[in-house]
């Protein structure tokens, strides 16, 4: 009863083909849900299953239960982040948006709508654009699917959801690192591992994005040793005369994430860090995306 309710109550804000840079936007009245699904994911990732999803890891998110996760659960930046299964078999990761810093004690889940700001600018659609436009640049990141918002507060605040194709095989950085602490060339292995982040994050400055909170555990290391840049929530577009002040910026966080972890890795993160800034002078360099082989 409840999926024919939900049937009923879907309205297409736009129709097929004509959403924001391959996007389909809709609407769910009964709950005011809002939904932007990528064009290549819109036959088989239902209204209703997305709907449902986001129920599902909010009822989860408030549980505050970390011990009960499934195993299936991937733990991954700030946010509670689940895997779910298409028809096809391609594995979509749902991740909820949550904020970090002091203020996550106050406002865990709900953000607010600045002044002005429309639907299609708030964070999770804007971090779907983003993800887009990396791609069709050809960097390495998690293939955009989906974005669901669920407005309150008189539509002033939202809470929020993005989903993106799963990278397979993939650990994040720091666990690629110690898993190479003690090895035989694994002080050399961890500088090519992290030239090549290095690289992919160089070129994403280079393409005018920035990445507010890139650090070891927002890169994730997949088959063949190829990396991914993940989690591009807060990130924005600058102008080219600012590509200093945002590189500097990038480099602070990084820098940060290191510091935090050399003492249980010294050599590994010591080579890491060497290979991810030559990496970086490298994409920055270059004027294209970088290339996935």
């Amino acid at each position: 009863m409840r999926q024919q309710l939900v049937e009923k109550s879907v309205e297409p804000a736009e129709r097929p083909g004509n959403g924001a840079n391959g996007f389909r936007d809709s609407v769910i009245t009964e709950t005011g849900l809002r939904v932007r699904i990528s064009e290549a994911f819109v036959e088989e990732l239902k209204l209703e299953t997305l709907a449902e999803w986001c129920r599902e890891l909010w009822n989860a998110a408030l549980l505050e239960d970390r011990e009960r996760r499934s195993p299936d659960e991937l733990h991954i930046g700030r946010g509670s982040v689940f895997r779910c299964a298409l028809p096809s078999g391609r594995c979509v990761v749902l991740r909820l948006c949550r904020r970090g810093g002091m203020i996550r004690s106050v406002t865990r889940y709900r953000f607010a709508r600045k002044l002005g700001e429309s639907w299609e600018a708030v964070r999770p659609f804007a971090e779907l654009s983003v993800l887009e436009e990396l791609t069709r640049l050809g960097l390495r990141v998690p293939k955009p699917v989906a974005a669901a918002v669920v407005p309150g507060g008189l539509g002033r605040t939202y809470r929020g959801f993005v989903a993106t194709e799963e990278v397979p095989a993939s650990v994040n950085l720091l666990r690629r690192l110690a898993e190479l602490r003690g090895r035989p060339g694994g002080g050399t292995r961890a500088r090519e591992l992290c030239f090549d982040a290095g690289r992919q994050a160089g070129a994403m400055l280079a393409a005018g994005i920035f990445h507010a909170d890139l650090h070891l555990g927002n890169i994730l290391v997949a088959e063949e040793d190829l990396t991914y840049l993940i989690d591009f929530d807060k990130s924005c577009r600058f102008p080219p005369q600012q590509m200093n002040r945002y590189r500097e910026r990038l480099v602070r966080r990084w820098k940060k994430s290191v510091r935090k972890h050399r003492v249980r890795y010294p050599d590994a993160l010591l080579a890491a860090d060497e290979g991810f800034l030559k990496g970086l002078e490298l994409g920055v360099g270059s004027s294209r995306g970088v290339a996935k082989q």
